[in-house]
């Protein structure tokens, strides 16, 4: 009997802990990566192990959220998701709402319209055939990686807290190159002006003349 009732005990005690759910991994308060990925859903090996990485990418998915949960834009994001084929076409890059597509976008018309310009000026053809020349040139640029390559390393300039002091040669760059244009444009302003003038004091200086002439010829 006593046996029997131990054996009884030993199976609700059994059933008992089988309906008891496992505690799940808790991640650490400072694992920003591992919190990032169970908060998001994601794969941890798909968080990245740079703090700007992280923050980059924890805007971009709280962004994406708030886009897909807008009436007006989110039927745009749907649509942009589900022809991100072209976007890898064109711009070697799927769709997604984040800082990245945005700057290679950006370059893709430049590079683009630079080279539409060049070939225009080069070989004097048509704006529209060289538009879609420059076009054609963008994709391939894109295609072997440089428009990404250009964006991500002006992102890693900006935002990579080691780069600061290429930031600081830039400023001073960018600083520089502004000076001596307005030194350069307040030049030619001044150049103008006098030029101008010259050639206003040289009108009239012939005006005088001819009438002077005009006066001896008369007899004046």
């Amino acid at each position: 009997m006593k046996k029997s009732s131990a054996i009884i005990v030993f199976l609700l005690a059994i059933s008992l802990f089988q309906q008891i759910p496992l505690a799940e991994a808790v991640c650490d308060a400072g694992d920003s990566s591992c919190i990032l990925a169970e908060q998001f859903g994601l794969n941890q090996t798909q968080i990245p192990e740079n703090k700007e990485d992280i923050s980059q990418l924890y805007l971009k998915m709280r962004w994406t959220e708030v886009i897909e949960k807008n009436r007006v834009l989110g039927p745009i994001h749907r649509f942009f998701t589900k022809i991100s084929w072209l976007f890898i076409i064109l711009f070697h890059h799927p769709y997604e709402f984040s800082l990245t597509l945005f700057v290679i976008i950006i370059l893709w018309f430049l590079f683009g319209t630079i080279i539409a310009k060049l070939i225009e000026a080069l070989s004097g053809m048509k704006g529209t055939y060289a538009f879609c020349l420059g076009i054609i040139a963008t994709i391939l640029l894109s295609l072997i990686g440089f428009t990404g390559l250009v964006a991500t390393s002006i992102l890693d300039l900006i935002f990579k807290q080691e780069n600061w002091w290429m930031r600081l040669i830039i400023i001073l760059f960018v600083i520089i190159v502004v000076a001596l244009v307005y030194r350069t444009t307040k030049y030619a302003e001044k150049y103008t002006k006098e030029q101008n003038k010259n050639k206003l004091a040289q009108k009239q200086e012939a005006q005088v003349k001819k009438i002077e002439k005009l006066e001896q010829g008369a007899g004046i």
